[in-house]
């Protein structure tokens, strides 16, 4: 059986998920192995999260060491980020 892991949005096996808490987030989600590994998050909840915070410059160190985490793993720049946050704004 296979799962999606909801960082990276590959199928991988059960066996190289595991699903635990998000950090900084109260919701627990599926990693596969590589992205546990990488202190990456779901990028919806990074951009929503940065958002309800009042944007990344209201963000203190842990969860911008979460976004760049994230960012360089999933190859998504800051200005990428950045613009993402102001859709969600608009909405």
């Amino acid at each position: 059986m296979t799962r999606e892991c909801e960082v990276c949005l590959r199928e991988v096996s059960d066996e190289k998920t595991v699903v635990c808490a998000v950090p900084g987030v109260p919701f627990s989600a599926c990693f596969c192995h590589d992205c546990l590994a990488s202190n990456a998050i779901p990028y919806a909840y990074a951009v929503d999260n940065t958002w309800a915070m009042g944007g990344y410059e209201n963000a203190g160190e842990a969860w911008r060491e979460i976004i760049e985490a994230t960012l360089t793993h999933l190859g998504i720049s800051m200005e990428e980020f950045l613009k993402d946050i102001e859709v969600v704004e608009d909405e």
